[in-house]
């Protein structure tokens, strides 16, 4: 149970300092750039995002089910090079669409962001964290985080809002997410004694069998950057930076319960999906604080906008994406430890696919009946979230 424990708080280190970062860099950026101008860096965010999820595909599901410590140092150099030469790959194919697309329907200046944005998502073409996450061995990952979240602070404090602006906190953002990545890649090989190999029919086998990964996941990624794209379609991009600060402060709160999922799958694997007590206690406490955030946010609502914004935007938005945390939380336990390890990835996508198809639904029924509003998206991506855990309960009530 130490061993879990430690792990996950690596992980949380080192993932969720990239969330903490938004605590001390969003405030400054809304202050010197404004709110709208942030709102165009979100949206820039969140179009490389797609990237991003492409190029992890399912590789991170494939190296904890398929991998162990029986396997040769030769065969995880197989793996683990292929991957790398698999994400170029799909990162060239995403950021060729994505620009072509960027260019026929946005402005060429959100164009020029989003480029310069990808390259971070370059960087996580060699991003190796997975396998150290295999082996337990997460403290350079810890080390790599800190030096991302100083390197970006610092940096922009410096930079951003004298002589630069959104280009410049672009140029920091994607640099210091290509430098903590390559830095991981080269600890990874040197640490565990890989060669890079290169197998061009391996890759491709990569590839198909990371598919079913990357279908599960795929839905709970993207649909919520979704509603960003969308919010820069129908609202403001003043809007839109509201919007994404409730985002990252959802992404916050579901954080523990997806990264002790990362660390507990490969037991779930072995034991057949058969959880002990002190597990569930775990899940369980994550959940109270989830409950425990959504109130306490709505109370320290007027500090949280001054914090943020410098003034009270008389705003709800925090009470919704708290409620959105919940249920995304549950989803994310459910299909994670209790159907992937049951083989259950089949009805784990169409579970995801009707949930999505239907949360359009009522979100185009939510636009014309209630108006287009911030507070219609909201609401809509609460509902979504709400969508999703019921058919993901309903699929172990059924299957389990």
């Amino acid at each position: 149970m130490f061993v879990i424990l430690k792990n996950i708080g690596s992980l949380i280190l080192n993932r969720g300092i990239d969330s903490f970062l938004f605590l001390l860099i969003v405030p400054y950026l809304t202050r010197v750039l404004g709110v709208e101008e942030y709102g165009m860096i979100a949206y820039s965010l969140s179009i490389t995002f797609f990237i991003l999820v492409a190029i992890r595909y399912g590789f991170d599901n494939y190296v904890l089910c398929r991998l162990h410590s029986d396997q040769s140092t030769e065969y995880h150099s197989i793996v683990v090079s292929n991957i790398i030469i698999s994400k170029l790959f799909i990162y060239v194919l995403s950021l060729l669409i994505v620009t072509t697309l960027s260019v026929l329907f946005l402005e060429e200046y959100v164009c020029l962001l989003i480029l310069l944005l990808s390259i971070s998502a370059f960087g996580e073409s060699f991003n190796t964290s997975i396998y150290l996450v295999l082996n337990k061995n997460t403290k350079i990952l810890t080390f790599t985080s800190l030096f991302r979240l100083l390197y970006i602070v610092l940096l922009s404090f410096i930079f951003v809002g004298k002589n630069g602006g959104s280009f410049t906190y672009a140029a920091i953002y994607a640099s210091a997410y290509l430098v903590s990545a390559l830095t991981v890649c080269f600890y990874t090989y040197h640490k565990y004694g890989m060669i890079f190999k290169s197998d061009l029919r391996f890759a491709t086998k990569l590839i198909l069998s990371s598919f079913d990964y990357f279908l599960n996941k795929v839905f709970l990624t993207l649909s919520d950057k979704i509603y960003i794209l969308l919010a820069g379609v129908f609202l403001a991009f003043s809007e839109v930076g509201y919007f994404d600060l409730g985002m990252k402060l959802y992404i916050f709160a579901i954080m523990p319960a997806q990264l002790s999922c990362v660390v507990l799958l490969p037991g779930f694997v072995k034991n057949k999906g058969q959880s002990d007590i002190l597990l569930m206690k775990l899940i369980s406490a994550f959940f109270l604080f989830l409950v425990m955030l959504s109130p306490v946010t709505n109370l320290l609502k007027h500090y949280v906008d001054v914090l943020f914004f410098g003034y009270d935007t008389n705003s709800n938005i925090y009470i919704y994406f708290y409620l959105s945390s919940i249920f995304a939380a549950a989803s994310v336990v459910i299909g994670e430890l209790f159907l992937l390890p049951k083989k259950q990835t089949k009805s784990y996508f169409l579970s995801s696919l009707f949930s999505f198809t239907l949360a359009m639904v009522v979100f185009v029924f939510l636009l014309v009946f209630n108006g287009i509003s911030l507070h219609t998206f909201l609401l809509a991506f609460a509902i979504f979230k709400f969508i999703d855990m019921g058919s993901k309960s309903f699929l172990v009530y059924r299957y389990i």
